[in-house]
């Protein structure tokens, strides 16, 4: 179960996995110059045209040897700007798992004919349904070390739907690093969709051990846990089964003006035996 219990400021992070140990995706996003600024909404409707999706780049596509495949569905929700650009992605329907930074990574590779008003360009809101056949590859990096690396063993299969009416006007996400804000005034607490239970250590359980686990994380613009780790901990097993956990929840993320931004909170990691 998961508990918010406090919200801190700490230096801005750049949007990296948060499990190092985890496979990480390979393919960086092309870079878009994307600026913060407040923007209309504009959902399906009579007058307006839904964006278009664009073939996607071939080059997400490996066809290296695969230590292990993956495969599932994901729905993202997002903002389509007036030049046909992803902002604001986040999870609709996330599975848990690396499925998940192979649809962010998809997403943002994406580039569409924008969405029309009376034939105009505007921001637009949709949902993409992602279909997704990832690989986890065997790598080397620069020092010679062995590393696993997430790539797309066929292009995801996509296919675009209206949102739900939400805010008439949001600021829309920069490219780059983000400064880590306080909840609290405009800044709109991260809300969780996906929480997985954490395990028992056979230690903790022949010990009987219960308590609670304090964990410290950051939620970042998309709602994924960064730099997860434990402050207060119980015992080595349970701590490690904690971390492990809050890897995987999943969050609509901090708002600011509607933009999402990172934070920092600590949630706390219960565990009982019944």
């Amino acid at each position: 179960m998961l508990k918010l219990l406090s919200v801190t400021i700490l230096m801005a992070l750049a949007l990296v996995p948060a499990d190092a140990q985890e496979p990480n995706p390979s393919i960086a996003a092309p870079a878009t110059d994307a600026v913060a600024e407040r923007v209309k909404v504009y959902y399906g409707g009579p007058e307006v045209i839904l964006p278009e999706l664009l073939p996607p780049p071939e080059s997400l596509k490996h066809d290296d040897e695969c230590v292990r495949e993956l495969k599932g569905y994901v729905k993202l929700s997002l903002l389509v700007d007036s030049e046909g650009r992803p902002r604001n992605v986040t999870f609709n329907r996330p599975q848990g798992n690396e499925l998940d930074q192979l649809a962010l990574l998809a997403a943002e590779a994406d580039r569409f004919k924008p969405g029309t008003l009376n034939g105009v360009p505007v921001a637009s809101a949709i949902i993409i349904e992602m279909r997704l056949h990832g690989c986890v590859v065997s790598t080397k990096d620069s020092p010679g070390n062995n590393r696993l690396a997430l790539k797309f063993r066929n292009l995801p299969d996509q296919k675009i739907d209206t949102a739900p009416e939400a805010e008439d006007e949001v600021t829309l996400t920069p490219d780059g690093i983000q400064k880590v804000e306080r909840v609290g005034g405009k800044v709109l607490p991260p809300k969780a969709i996906l929480k997985p239970d954490a395990g028992y250590s056979d230690y903790a359980r022949r010990k009987k051990i219960e308590g609670d686990c304090i964990v410290v994380l950051t939620i970042d613009v998309h709602g994924l846990p960064q730099n997860v780790h434990v402050t207060r901990g119980l015992e080595p097993g349970l701590d490690d089964k904690a971390i492990s956990a809050v890897r995987h929840y999943r969050f609509q993320p901090a708002t600011l003006d509607g933009m999402p931004v990172p934070v920092v909170v600590s949630a706390e990691v219960r565990f009982r035996l019944y």
